[in-house]
């Protein structure tokens, strides 16, 4: 419960918030490669195949613990909710903006309601309540892009295959 609590203060704190964040100059692809190092055993042990595919030496504009927050969030849905036996994969890319995504195998995804994934509490099927999750983890999601003047967007990447995508401006 008090997890939930923390995440829901966490939660408020980001929708109230009205001033600038707290912006550094940092190694993004480090952060995002350290991040998806820290799931790499836990996908494993889910057995779930985790593969990244980060582009070197690019820096990014912001808050570096949102940020890497962030990419927990998506990685942490993605070993959730993943099918069994899937691959998940993580990407990080330049070209007009700084793009992150997250794909996972998902063979329910033509069912999924993409544009309601990011509403405080949703969760869409018996499989996404089936975790330990609270439904507001994608919420902050969406509040940390929207912090550092980006986006994300749930899409079907593929048959059988959910995608998220954040995009931040480039400095």
């Amino acid at each position: 419960m008090s997890k939930l609590v923390n995440r829901l203060v966490a939660l408020s704190h980001m929708d109230e918030e009205t001033e600038q964040v707290q912006a550094a100059d940092y190694a993004l692809s480090d952060a995002v490669q350290d991040t998806v190092s820290e799931f790499e055993e836990l996908a494993a042990m889910c057995g779930k195949e985790l593969t990244a595919e980060i582009a070197p030496s690019l820096h990014c504009c912001g808050n570096e613990a949102e940020l890497r927050q962030l990419t927990a969030i998506l990685l942490d849905n993605a070993v959730k909710y993943c099918d069994a036996g899937g691959s998940i994969h993580a990407a990080l890319s330049r070209k007009q903006h700084l793009t992150q995504t997250v794909t996972n195998t998902c063979r329910n995804v033509e069912n999924i309601k993409l544009d309601r994934l990011f509403e405080h509490f949703y969760r869409e099927d018996t499989a996404r309540t089936a975790g330990s999750g609270f439904g507001i983890g994608l919420s902050i999601a969406q509040s940390i892009a929207e912090r550092h003047r980006g986006s994300i967007k749930a899409y079907k990447a593929d048959d059988g295959v959910i995608g998220f995508a954040v995009k931040l401006p480039l400095n």
